[in-house]
């Protein structure tokens, strides 16, 4: 956990856009995001902070999905080139860096 930020922030660094996809409860998470899976028991036994990252393809280039879970809550993050990718995009300018730093880090509390 003490490399996390540090790791997310590469993908910062490396992707033109974020997307933000934060603040779910692990309940409304499984009814709202479908990776495919059919069997989400998984996440239900996650009880300790926990975060991962997997690059996947998006179609039009690779995304990165970092997903911070908690006991009872699920943050994820998406990182690609992709503006139409999703919908909000957020700009990963330098200038924003420091204050998406100290954003993210409230994720992992």
């Amino acid at each position: 956990m003490n490399n996390v930020t540090k790791e997310v922030l590469t993908f910062y660094d490396q992707y033109d856009y974020y997307f933000d996809l934060s603040g779910y409860s692990k309940k409304r998470f499984i009814e709202e995001i479908n990776f495919g899976f059919d069997d989400w028991t998984w996440l239900d036994g996650i009880k300790e902070s926990t975060v991962f990252a997997f690059k996947s393809n998006a179609g039009s280039g690779s995304v990165i999905i970092v997903m911070c879970i908690s006991e009872d809550n699920v943050n994820l993050l998406l990182f690609s080139s992709d503006v139409l990718l999703y919908t909000n995009p957020q700009s990963t300018a330098s200038y924003e860096r420091d204050k998406f730093a100290k954003w993210f880090k409230t994720m992992l509390n």
